[in-house]
């Protein structure tokens, strides 16, 4: 499934095989004036002369014997076309693919090792949108792309210029799986960083820590800076109802730091947190990340980057209901589960601010509410189809 709701920045590099992708920034050439008076008879004269020839401008093309003629760029002309080679932002699909079976794009390859010492390397097949990008992996030692999924890399979050990936390894009994997050960064030299692993405690102190297993749904990316980022996972406290637990790393920090019951302003725990399900992550303005809940809301968090990544500052949260009535009681149905409500419901964040669209269907007609949020945190109608 593609990720509609984050996207990521890419380097400007050389144009991959195969690419129909070019810069959104490219303009057409501006069309010369056109007269509409008969030439003199000097200029018709002039006109039925035999052209000079040309010449050859040897710093932008070049022709080797016995081959076909390629070009050679100035370091000016290089960098432009580097710069119109990949698009300006990209839809990454969730699930990547195997080098192995798969032409990805080296020259956006990274290298780094799996806690268990094996090489791995992550590049990028890069495609205009609509079209998906895709995100490939090499892993020489890794599991073989037959044993299923659990062998493709998985794009948990995006966000400008930094991707946050899943790779599971060691799926073979009697040992257990491993798993391993990265993120790759791609200014400059692309980069690809092991995060440290998150260990949990129980409230015992006789508990040895444990491995925790990050939520997909609820861990987010935020690209504070061209060399700093944050993640975050929000998971709801079972002490307070209008509090949550934020496992928080901050790049430059080896350790996760775990902020206990933070309070979430303007919630009422009962009915608004006692159901809650993040649907989807959203990052946004490099300085906050949002749970929402399709169902009720969504939870912005005001996210600072130490800058050192010692003693960061604990993350502000506020609730603010989604503009649709919320749905009483647990959503969860024992048959169908808690349904898919993403395929009625979106948020987003564009260039006018936080927008919401909402689909309302009653029997075989419906309509389409596009909504904004204010800086009051509520919400305004920009437009409704019906």
């Amino acid at each position: 499934m593609p990720i509609s709701t984050t996207e990521t920045r890419m380097p400007g590099s050389r144009r991959y095989d195969g690419s129909s992708a070019v810069s959104s920034s490219m303009h057409p050439p501006a069309r010369a004036a056109v007269s509409h008076r008969e030439p003199s008879p000097a200029r018709a004269a002039a006109s039925r002369r035999k052209p000079p020839p040309a010449k050859r401008i040897s710093s932008t093309e070049a022709e080797i014997p016995d081959r076909r003629r390629a070009k050679r760029s100035s370091p000016t002309s290089s960098s432009k076309d580097a710069d119109a080679s990949y698009p300006t932002w990209v839809m990454l699909n969730r699930v990547g693919a195997r080098r192995d079976s798969f032409h990805g794009d080296r020259t956006t390859s990274a290298v780094s090792y799996t806690s268990g010492g094996e090489r791995v390397s992550v590049s990028f097949d890069l495609a205009k949108p609509p079209r998906t990008s895709l995100l490939t992996l090499d892993w020489p030692q890794g599991p073989r792309p037959s044993e299923g999924t659990t062998s493709s890399p998985r794009v948990i979050a995006a966000h400008r210029n930094v991707v946050l990936l899943e790779i599971i390894y060691g799926a073979k009994y009697p040992q257990p799986a491993g798993i391993d997050h990265f993120v790759y960064r791609a200014s400059g030299d692309p980069s690809l960083t092991r995060l440290p692993r998150c260990y949990w405690k129980g409230p015992s102190k006789a508990d040895s820590p444990r491995p925790r297993i990050m939520s997909r749904e609820a861990t987010g990316l935020l690209s504070c800076s061209k060399d700093l980022f944050i993640v975050a996972e929000l998971e709801w406290s079972l002490r307070k109802s209008s509090a949550a637990d934020i496992y928080f790393l901050c790049s430059g920090s080896d350790d996760w730091k775990v902020f206990r019951n933070v309070p979430i302003r303007h919630a009422d725990g009962f009915h608004d947190m006692l159901w809650w399900s993040t649907d989807v992550m959203l990052a946004c303005d490099r300085r906050y990340l949002i749970w929402v809940d399709y169902f009720r809301g969504m939870i912005v968090g005001d996210m600072t980057h130490p800058g050192n990544g010692i003693n960061p500052e604990e993350p502000v949260l506020q609730y603010v209901p989604l503009p649709v009535d919320p749905v009483q009681g647990d959503p969860y149905d024992s048959d169908y589960g808690r349904g898919y409500p993403e395929a009625s419901r979106s948020l987003c964040d564009t260039h006018c601010g936080i927008k919401f669209v909402n689909i309302n269907q009653y029997g075989s007609s419906f309509s389409i509410t596009l909504w904004s949020l204010c800086k009051d945190q509520t919400w305004t109608v920009d437009a409704t189809l019906d």
